[in-house]
């Protein structure tokens, strides 16, 4: 990375650094010819992350920020005849990192990219189900960073430790539970004991433009035979399926289950209600301008901290994406062929 004395605002919208945390966002790309770094004399011009992802639309940017990995597509026929084709992207690196986790593919580049910048430790807010956290664990180890990881933990289970935090634990990471609440809450009072000791905290979420970038190759490398049916996806925090978005402009009815309901909005909301807000969470994470193709969000039937043991003829996280399985077996008589399912892991 350059030095940072050089470093100017985003080419395309002239953003600055809103604070020290702000700027690990931003991606670095090759100096277009006539751009200011260019003129500089510099190799990499630095853009915000919306504005990456607007010049990967446009064409500028080459390619994906890392190597893809391509993931396979398998098949698979269910009780009723039907076949579904069920792309394992779970496997990404043979699913090496978290027992398998796709969103590590744009969070091992955002790391890689934080070492270059000098950081040696890195923290994140997980949920006690979440896989994210372990394959993180798993990345920094590989990658000679420190990890921490905040993770709540109710009244009745203070003192334990759940199995993917103590997954983390035999990766190496520091655990720091805290009682349980709203993720925001939690999130900010992470920020606090992050900032008291010097750690780079990852996003909420870890919404990175990276894995963003990086689902988007991956859809758009999608065979064309199967992008005129019906795609679905399970959608937790949207990033991974704003990536689906951004690489399969036209095709598919495209299908979000979203799995973040508790179960007193199971109980009590419209459906509308969630289903606005999460569609809205969705196309704000897209680049501005970006117009995606029409897109469904579905509600998953069980809460958010609910197993689910549908049956399943592959590995499937009973907390994510076999919530979104079942409801694509539910709902299969009302999907058009072919039926593409999206394994995150």
């Amino acid at each position: 990375m350059q030095d940072e004395g050089r470093i100017q605002p985003c080419e395309v919208c002239g953003k600055d650094y809103l604070d020290e945390d702000d700027k690990y966002d931003d991606v670095y790309t090759p100096a277009r010819p006539g751009s200011k770094a260019a003129l500089m004399g510099l190799e990499q011009e630095r853009l915000c992350g919306r504005c990456a992802c607007a010049q990967f639309i446009g064409g500028y940017w080459d390619g994906a920020p890392a190597e893809l990995h391509r993931t396979p597509i398998e098949q698979y026929v269910l009780p009723n005849g039907r076949r579904v084709y069920v792309k394992r992207d779970d496997l990404w690196r043979g699913g090496r990192y978290g027992g398998g986790n796709a969103k590590m593919r744009g969070v091992e580049v955002h790391l890689r990219r934080l070492v270059e910048s000098g950081v040696s430790h890195v923290a994140m807010v997980d949920a006690r189900t979440s896989r994210a956290g372990w394959g993180i664990a798993e990345l920094c180890r590989d990658l000679g960073l420190k990890f921490t990881e905040f993770f709540g933990l109710r009244r009745d289970e203070w003192g334990t430790v759940p199995p993917f935090q103590q997954m983390c634990r035999e990766a190496g990471a520091e655990l720091c539970p805290m009682p349980a609440s709203r993720v925001y809450p939690m999130y900010y009072k992470a920020r606090i004991e992050c900032r008291k000791r010097g750690i780079y905290l990852l996003p909420m979420g870890v919404q990175l433009t990276e894995s963003l970038l990086s689902v988007s190759g991956e859809a758009a490398a999608l065979p064309a035979q199967l992008l005129k049916g019906t795609l679905i996806c399970v959608v937790a925090t949207g990033t991974m399926f704003a990536g689906l978005l951004l690489g399969i402009r036209d095709g598919p009815r495209i299908v979000g289950v979203y799995i973040g309901m508790t179960s007193g909005e199971l109980k009590g909301r419209t459906k509308s209600l969630p289903e606005a807000i999460v569609r809205q969470r969705i196309t704000r994470l897209l680049p501005e301008g970006f117009t995606p193709q029409p897109f469904e969000i579905a509600l998953a039937d069980r809460e958010y901290y609910a197993e689910d043991n549908y049956p399943c003829p592959f590995p499937c996280d009973k907390w994510y994406d076999r919530k979104a399985w079942r409801w694509l077996c539910e709902h299969m008589g009302e999907l058009g062929d072919p039926v593409l399912y999206w394994n995150i892991g």
